[in-house]
């Protein structure tokens, strides 16, 4: 057979047909429509040949297998019955996929996502590799949709309905081990041997898996009130984790019900319906958005000359706090080992423990085995002293934020490692030109600010210096990356960007607090705009020392002030720090925040305001767009989309409203502008819009299309 599009047509001895599927000029394989039409036709050959005993697909990529539908594509359709003809074309040809006279095994090595994995569900079996890279999953819900080539079908009837809504609602990934005890895969083996077994299931041909037939999976297809009681659950999951506008699960959980149990194609009918209803709301053109800023994140090099990274190969932390055993830990996720040094054994010995906390937690939800645990701990070495310092590559200061401690541990290690090695300061918000000062080589010296937890935080702002080099930047995104974190480059400016944005957001705040506003209503107000917690929880979790230092920093470097910055120096001055003291604007019993009434003693407000939720909002939003705009003009951020990004992954804006900047574009820039103009009437001149502002409304310009 010859060559069609990106995929290989290859006809063993065996008269096994292997499809490979190799999407040229693309890193990942996506599904396509050229791709998709020319598998048509391979397909209908496939019918005709009736000597064939079997088909393999699989990748021609090495760490991927097909990463899902092209979500361009789905960008590219504004109509909401071309979506759904889209989707019943895709239905199709995996309908023809499952009816093939002869088996079919997808043989999965890497990441096996959304429309990948659908095809993998038409096929006869499945099996994958047990490569840690290997996972398998259908995330459609985190770009606002639904699975539309059959997913919503075929998952119950294979996995049974509550798996299947786990998978479905989540959109979590599998690793291969967990996807054969899910019934998901029929079998995980080591890469070089995926072909052969997935050979033999063809030459043997074992019945095909099915959903599993205890008593409770057929209660689900017998008993209708006990079906009902597992959708009736699922919906009220969905109301306690659900913050804002997300219907793509909602919807979810009606076409189960609607469908379980039922004939296939009705039920693919419904699905393609609920994709294309789903695909033209705000809520998936947002989260859409956001997903295309991800991948052009991680395919960015960060710098525009090609200069290429250098490699890392050895790495030391300097500091074994919390972030320290963080960073540390990340590290080791990419096979390198990482050097962590203290002042003292207690030090060092809390970070392993924390480093052990963490990979347990995994091995708990059994995301990881005790073995790679084990393989992780040996690779982190503790040590006292900098000796065999001249063998690295990478050593991360990562100790308190304190001009003077950074920049005398910079001396230190400069003093300690090769001229070629990247040095790396962890800093929220001092400048990196200030730290690097003392140094003889500041070209190699920039800043990774990791956000704080870093296990679960995914993103890294690189801080690019003025005497910092290509190379130092281009490394150091390309390690982020290797990391499995998200980079964002910013200016080398005082709080750099998330801090900077979120500084001017919870300074309105302490001001609205200063005035009178309840605790409580503020942070209704603002976390049923989406956010994940109200602000003045947000600056108990910070931390009030933390929150007044970082205030102080900025205050001083843009002569702007912080309004209200007194309160925080009199709660930290009582030791009400939040919740690491376990009292700050709440108190706190077991995590939990409790309303504290003694608290305004501290705040000491002029007098008491009941502002309404849309004025709460206008007040503490519009600074942060302000402040935005000012950062894209004074070059710390490079584009809008980075700033989008960025509050997204560092400080949880709410993704269904697709970043701070396609927020204001939602608004209007004309709107935000005069909004601004009466604030700063009414507050002064921190309130007055940035000259980007009135320039975009002057010319009509949003800041995206």
């Amino acid at each position: 057979m010859k060559q069609a599009a990106a995929w290989d047509a290859i006809r063993g001895e065996d008269g096994i047909l292997r499809l490979v599927l190799d999407l040229p000029g693309e890193k990942v394989n996506k599904l396509t429509e050229a791709v998709l039409a020319a598998f048509r036709k391979l397909l209908q050959t496939i019918r005709e040949d009736s000597d064939l005993r079997g088909v393999i697909i699989r990748s021609g990529k090495p760490g991927t297998f097909i990463a899902g539908a092209d979500v361009g594509e789905i960008q590219a359709i504004t109509e909401r019955d071309e979506l759904e003809a889209k989707a019943r074309i895709g239905q199709e040809i995996f309908q023809h996929l499952r009816v093939l006279p002869v088996p079919v095994v997808a043989a999965i090595h890497g990441a096996c996502m959304g429309g990948g994995t659908e095809m993998a569900l038409a096929c006869t079996y499945r099996v994958a590799s047990d490569d840690p890279a290997t996972r398998i999953g259908l995330p459609e819900v985190r770009l606002g949709i639904v699975p539309g080539w059959g997913g919503t079908q075929r998952l119950p009837r294979l996995v049974g309905l509550r798996a299947a809504l786990d998978l479905i609602l989540t959109g979590r990934e599998l690793r291969a081990s967990t996807a054969l005890r899910t019934g998901l895969i029929d079998a995980v083996v080591p890469a070089e041997l995926l072909e052969r077994e997935a050979a033999r299931l063809i030459i043997e041909r074992p019945p095909p898996r099915q959903a599993p037939a205890g008593p409770a999976e057929w209660l689900f297809r017998n008993f209708p009130p006990a079906r009902m009681l597992v959708f009736s659950v699922a919906e009220k999951n969905l109301r306690k984790k659900l913050h804002g506008d997300y219907p793509a699960p909602y919807r979810a959980v009606k076409l189960l019900r609607e469908t379980y149990g039922g004939r296939l194609e009705p039920g693919l009918r419904r699905e393609a319906a609920a994709v294309a209803d789903l695909a033209v709301t705000p809520t998936a053109r947002n989260l859409m958005a956001l997903f295309d800023l991800n991948a052009r994140a991680r395919r960015d090099p960060g710098i525009a000359d090609g200069t290429e990274p250098r490699s890392i190969r050895r790495a030391t932390v300097v500091g074994a706090g919390v972030m320290g055993a963080g960073i540390a830990l990340a590290i080791t996720g990419r096979g390198t080992p990482v050097r962590i040094k203290d002042v003292g054994v207690e030090p060092i010995s809390r970070g392993l423990r924390e480093a052990f906390r963490i990979l347990s937690r995994r091995v708990r939800r059994r995301r990881m085995t005790p073995r790679e645990l084990r393989t992780r701990m040996a690779m982190i070495q503790p040590s006292l002293d900098y000796r065999g310092m001249r063998q690295m590559d990478l050593v991360v200061e990562a100790v308190f934020e304190d001009l003077e401690l950074k920049r005398r541990l910079i001396r230190e290690i400069e003093a300690s490692v090769s001229t070629e090695c990247l040095l790396v300061t962890n800093t929220s918000s001092l400048p990196v030109e200030g730290i690097a000062r003392v140094a003889e080589h500041p070209e190699r010296i920039l800043g990774m600010h990791f956000f704080n937890p870093v296990h679960r935080m995914p993103l890294v702002e690189i801080i690019a210096a003025d005497k910092t080099a290509p190379w130092a930047t281009a490394t150091a995104v390309a390690l982020t990356k290797e990391i499995g974190k998200v980079p964002v480059v910013v200016r080398d400016r005082p709080g750099f960007l998330v801090n900077r944005l979120l500084m001017a957001y919870l300074a309105e705040v302490l001001e609205l607090l200063e005035e009178g506003a309840e605790i409580g209503r503020l942070d209704r107000a603002l976390e049923e705009f989406g956010m994940p917690m109200g602000p003045v929880r947000l600056l108990d979790q910070v931390g009030l020392d933390i929150a007044s230092r970082v205030a102080e920093v900025l205050g001083k470097a843009f002569g702007r002030g912080v309004p209200a910055g007194a309160i925080l120096e009199r709660l930290a001055a009582a030791g009400r720090l939040g919740v690491k003291g376990s009292r700050g604007f709440y108190l706190y019993r077991n995590g939990q925040p409790i309303a504290d009434p003694s608290v305004e003693e501290l705040i000491r407000p002029r007098g008491r305001i009941h502002p309404g939720e849309e004025e709460i909002r206008m007040r503490t939003l519009l600074p942060m767009i302000n402040e935005a705009a000012r950062c894209l003009q004074e070059g710390v951020a490079r584009r809008p989309g980075d700033v989008d990004l960025a509050m997204v992954l560092g400080t949880g804006f709410p993704p269904f409203r697709g970043g701070l900047l396609r927020y204001a574009d939602s608004l209007g820039i004309d709107r935000v502008v005069s909004r601004l103009d009466v604030l700063a009437s009414r507050f002064g001149t921190r309130m007055a819009p940035a000259d980007l502002l009135k320039e975009m409304e002057k010319r009509g310009r949003k800041f995206f299309g």
